[in-house]
């Protein structure tokens, strides 16, 4: 896979979570929206994959959720993420 698919198969990965979250929490799409900071077509746009999360808002969205900042990350593959250090 190349590096382009890959963050793409990266970025649906951590929206799909993103959504499984919110939902787990009952927020509304546009509660959690106003909650980060953003709008809803914004995180409709990060929970589908295409738009890509820029790197303070992970940590943003965790502490706003309560969870784990691995949960986010949890998508990636293991060898991936080996390749990834090493590279």
């Amino acid at each position: 896979m190349d590096t382009e698919a890959q963050l793409k198969a990266l970025n649906r990965g951590i929206g799909w979570r993103l959504k499984m979250a919110r939902k787990w929490r009952n927020l509304l799409i546009e509660d959690f929206a106003a909650r980060c900071g953003t709008t809803a077509s914004e995180t409709k746009s990060y929970e589908a994959g295409a738009s890509r999360i820029c790197a303070e808002e992970p940590l943003q969205i965790v502490l706003l959720l309560d969870l784990p900042i691995a949960y986010l990350f949890r998508c990636l593959k293991s060898r991936d993420r080996k390749r990834s250090v090493h590279e």
